[in-house]
């Protein structure tokens, strides 16, 4: 939408939509931060205990998923300078997620530390 020409209801073009874009990634990211800090102090109090092999596999395929998404948004910023995808592809943030959350569920496995996943999340 923001790269539609100038009409009479804007004058200066459509420009800001990236703007209100990159507002509602933040948005959306900022809650799911939001519920990850929520779910592991829920975890940490009630001592839940997520079963390690299928929480590797779905990041293990979120991770795969995040590459190809991240290949494909620079794409899209190089073509149409985009600020939002621009933004996308310097902070890469599900690729971090998925490393942090491997990091968190494999350990825990390995060394039989339950609280180390939600201390890590």
């Amino acid at each position: 939408m923001s790269v539609q020409p100038a009409d009479e209801k804007h004058p200066f073009g459509h420009g800001k939509m990236e703007g209100i874009s990159a507002l509602i990634q933040a948005l959306l990211v900022l809650g799911a931060g939001g519920f990850i800090i929520y779910s592991a102090i829920q975890r940490i109090i009630h001592r839940t205990v997520i079963k390690p092999d299928a929480g590797i596999a779905v990041m293990i395929i979120s991770i795969i998923a995040s590459y190809f998404l991240s290949r494909h948004l620079r794409r899209v910023a190089k073509v149409t300078e985009s600020t939002p995808s621009m933004l996308q592809r310097k902070t890469s943030a599900p690729m971090l997620f998925g490393v942090r959350s491997i990091t968190g569920t494999a350990g825990r496995a390995y060394t039989g530390w339950e609280i180390l996943d939600p201390i890590v999340a």
